[in-house]
């Protein structure tokens, strides 16, 4: 597996990934995130920010589908683990992909969330370091999480969306705020808005803010792109905000919402908060 190797939050990743497939003949039970795909001989397998699992299980999942799972499963230190169980949580995973094209939403339908992330999440380790970065691990599928304050199960549509004409953060008078992007250094940002009752496919975001897992696909995009040089790097980096309105409640009161520019990532790739498409020189 093609690992990078810069900045802390990539080295954290490269022990999380060294001490689950090779450093450790422990027995490892746990909910994960899993990416399903077959091998060049034909073995069909997850692979998980653990380790690389086999079932008949997952034999029955759609090839570079994306699913939730519970495992149980011994570290053999190299190649495919078969699991000693898998419980399949969610399969098919909604999956919304990055494009550069401005979605068309009606303002009546448009909708903010409480909160979007793709940080640590112990429940299906949704963390992305540097194993992330090149799709031949997860198929540049990323997975995100939202919360809504609805009063009832809705279905949503994400979009993700590169617009190369707003690529400053500013503020709500549109002065520029915070470190900006820069384009010598490949630096972007991704918008992502949310629409209930789509016309197309969507996934059902739970009332009173429970938790809802997606997919973003980023190999579209990723085939748009022709980063530059990273200097000192034997790759070719895109770091990556994601920029997103969120629901706040307003100040002084219970039940009046505002939406406040809140921004996912960060430049140093020694943050946590570090989100990166890398690409092989």
């Amino acid at each position: 597996m093609k690992l990078l190797k810069f900045g802390i939050s990539v080295l954290f990743a490269i022990t999380l990934f060294s001490s689950c497939l090779g450093d450790s003949d422990d027995t490892l039970e746990t909910n994960s995130f899993a990416y399903i795909t077959t091998s060049k001989e034909g073995v069909k397998y997850a692979t998980t920010p653990y380790m690389y699992l086999t079932s008949p299980k997952i034999d029955d999942l759609d090839n570079h589908s994306c699913a939730l799972i519970h495992f149980k499963a011994s570290n053999s230190g190299s190649g495919y683990n078969e699991a000693e169980k898998v419980e399949i949580i969610k399969e098919n995973l909604y999956k919304t992909l990055v494009t550069t094209e401005i979605p068309r939403i009606d303002p009546a339908n448009e909708v903010y969330p409480t909160e979007l992330s793709n940080d640590w999440n112990t429940t299906f380790g949704a963390y992305y370091g540097g194993y992330y970065a090149y799709s031949s691990n997860f198929g540049d599928n990323w997975l995100f999480y939202t919360k809504f304050a609805f009063d009832i199960d809705t279905e949503v549509a994400a979009y993700f969306y590169y617009n190369e004409y707003d690529q400053k953060i500013t503020d709500d008078k549109g002065t520029p705020v915070g470190d900006q992007p820069d384009p010598n250094k490949n630096q972007i940002i991704i918008d992502v808005r949310f629409e209930k009752n789509p016309l197309s496919n969507g996934y059902i975001a739970p009332k009173n803010e429970e938790v809802a897992y997606f997919v973003s696909s980023m190999s579209s995009f990723r085939n748009r792109l022709d980063p530059k040089e990273t200097e000192g790097s034997k790759t070719k980096i895109v770091p990556i905000k994601f920029r997103y309105k969120r629901n706040v409640k307003k100040a002084g009161t219970s039940d009046q919402w505002e939406q406040v520019q809140t921004i996912i990532g960060s430049w140093d790739n020694g943050s946590t908060q570090f989100r990166c498409l890398a690409f092989e020189k």
